[in-house]
């Protein structure tokens, strides 16, 4: 674990970093909740599209930005879409330890408010949103939201499957809202009332989550 204002300088340095080879990066998890222990840093990451194959289709620069992991410390994943490094930090003078440091990649079909919402947290928060989303007819699914249509039809190899239909999440804001919860400052995300449906079409409380008003049944 670390001091809050230790993470908040290494993880601005680390955006200093990632900045010429993203479209935006943001800084996720517990350092954005801002809790005063810390335990890793996450980041989360647009990364800018690039030509790619003869007809210049776009694809998203990933290469890139494992480049720049791979001067922040040890890469122990390094997956398209999440890379993990062991980052080395000076605790005191002459003291070196590493901190964990997650660096989340948004592109298509995955969307920046969904992933950005789900990697601020808290996880017990990112679980309640998806139920609610279950209950008000859409899925979570690749990092997107999708609407479920009730149509099925049949794939290449037979097999029926319901035909779901994207939602543009563009923001948190805009994630909340689908889900029909509030969408508060980052550090209140743990609070009762961040689990408080704004309306009463989502009707099961979240386990272990204060008490509030009933809701329907």
């Amino acid at each position: 674990m670390m001091r809050l204002e230790t993470a908040l300088e290494l993880a601005h340095g680390y955006l200093l970093q990632l900045a010429p080879v993203t479209r935006r990066a943001v800084v996720a998890g517990s350092v954005r909740r801002g809790l005063q222990q810390v335990g890793d840093i996450e980041i989360v990451v647009q990364p800018r599209m690039i030509a790619d194959g003869l007809f210049g289709e776009q694809r998203p620069d990933t290469e890139a930005i494992l480049a720049v992991a791979r001067r922040l410390g040890e890469v122990t994943r390094a997956g398209d879409r999440h890379i993990r490094v062991e980052a080395p930090y000076f605790r005191t003078p002459g003291h070196l330890e590493t901190v964990g440091v997650d660096i989340y990649m948004v592109h298509p079909p995955a969307q920046w408010g969904c992933i950005l919402a789900i990697r601020t947290g808290p996880a017990k928060l990112g679980r309640w949103a998806m139920q609610c989303l279950a209950r008000r007819g859409y899925v979570h699914r690749d990092g997107a939201i999708w609407r479920r249509t009730g149509r099925h039809e049949r794939s290449s190899n037979g097999e029926w499957h319901e035909v779901l239909e994207p939602v543009e999440v563009p923001d948190e804001e805009t994630f909340f809202r689908i889900a029909g919860l509030p969408c508060l400052p980052p550090s209140r995300r743990g609070t009762p009332a961040a689990f408080r449906p704004l309306s009463e079409e989502v009707s099961t409380r979240p386990p272990g989550v204060g008490h509030g008003p009933p809701l329907a049944r």
